[in-house]
């Protein structure tokens, strides 16, 4: 499975899918990953090239935007989750390096120019629908086409100190699991103290039944006797306590 995103760079391309709407997979895709950092799980990092390239609806650049569609797009950069790498001297010249360093795969100075924006924020991951881009291999970030990726639901936490019984009632007292909070540790004590009591009632009921049947309940297997009860409780403070005079 692949990792979440946790502060991703989107290429313009993700946008441009994103107008269409016309491809029946990337465009499920594009407002999914949208959508995930508008409803805030991670904040979408753009460069301010991005504004401009997006006018292009078309990855060949032959069909462009309407005057009002170019209007309510820049509008729609203008959401807090869009964090803007501005484009200034260094990132041009970090571009015209990473278009040297990568001539074999032939790196457009457009692309550079995100490739440098996205190092610069120091982005875990750049999602492009580029296949020049997505064959770069950087030692600083991984490039690679987006993709719905479902999180992990987070665990409940059973509330603090008490007993699971759902879980605990069928076990022996030295079984049973205890949950308490840091700030009241006697809430957990008592609650053990409270269990191990009626049980030790309860075994003494089923004693007189084997005295007068001669018969063992099943119950028997559990100690009621102090000294068992004292090695299931926790003890709150192990100092020795001094003898009586």
């Amino acid at each position: 499975m692949p990792d979440p995103y946790r502060k991703p760079y989107f290429d313009s391309s993700v946008f441009i899918e994103n107008i269409r709407q016309n491809d029946p997979v990337r465009a499920p895709i594009a407002n999914y990953v949208i959508n995930e950092g508008i409803a805030g799980k991670y904040d979408i990092h753009i460069s301010a090239w991005t504004l401009a390239e997006v006018h292009k609806k078309k990855g060949d650049g032959k069909e462009k935007l309407a005057d009002d569609q170019d209007e309510s797009i820049l509008k729609y950069f203008e959401r807090s989750c869009f964090k803007l790498v501005t484009v200034d001297r260094e990132i041009g010249e970090h571009a015209n390096r990473l278009c040297r360093q990568y001539r074999d795969q032939n790196l457009s100075p457009a692309d550079a120019v995100h490739l440098a924006c996205a190092l610069r924020a120091e982005c875990d991951v750049l999602i492009a629908w580029d296949p020049v881009l997505e064959s770069i291999k950087h030692p600083g970030i991984r490039i690679e086409a987006p993709q719905i990726i479902q999180r992990k639901p987070i665990p409940k936490v059973p509330e603090p100190g008490v007993l699971n019984f759902e879980k605990d009632i069928e076990k022996p007292v030295a079984e049973r699991t205890v949950t308490a909070s840091d700030s009241n540790p006697k809430e957990a004590v008592q609650a053990v103290a409270a269990a191990a009591t009626t049980e030790a009632k309860e075994d003494k009921k089923e004693d007189k039944k084997v005295e007068a049947t001669g018969v063992e309940p099943a119950s028997a297997a559990l100690s009621s006797s102090k000294e068992a009860q004292a090695d299931v409780l926790p003890k709150l403070d192990d100092a020795p306590k001094k003898p009586k005079p």
